[in-house]
């Protein structure tokens, strides 16, 4: 068990670190230094929460919806205090064809910031969207 810990400590102090009292750093939010200056809220943080302004293009695939077949997509995306769209990342998706359309269209939207008592915020939203044949409007789905 010495040599163990011995080598457990001679590894530590090559990797530069002078204890094992210490636990690990949890990695750093990827989504912290989206857009500068600006705080990222959760969903649950915010008075008033985004909604769509502007909807350019369908989060609906073509080629699903022209064969009628139903999608679904659940999508994380950073709305900043300017309504634009940032890191959109799909964290759930029953087609491929779906990710690849809310990929490269959701950016494209731009929506009304949501809001903490009253002043507009950069602010993180989960999503999922449901996607059939004579469903409504796209932009009802936020």
């Amino acid at each position: 068990m010495k040599n163990v810990c011995f080598a457990l400590a001679v590894g530590l102090m090559a990797a530069g670190l002078t204890s094992c009292s210490n636990p690990p750093q949890p990695p750093p939010d990827p989504l912290a230094n989206i857009i500068p200056n600006e705080t990222i809220r959760a969903q649950s943080e915010l008075d008033q929460l985004p909604r769509v302004l502007e909807w350019n293009g369908s989060l609906y695939a073509p080629t699903l919806a022209g064969d009628g077949v139903p999608a679904a997509v659940t999508v994380e995306f950073v709305v900043a205090s300017t309504g634009m769209v940032h890191s959109v990342h799909v964290l759930r998706s029953t087609h491929l064809d779906a990710s690849n359309q809310v990929l490269e269209v959701l950016p494209r939207w731009k929506f009304t910031p949501g809001t903490i008592a009253g002043q507009p915020v950069a602010s993180r939203i989960v999503k999922s969207l449901s996607f059939s044949p004579g469903a409504p409007a796209e932009p009802s789905m936020f």
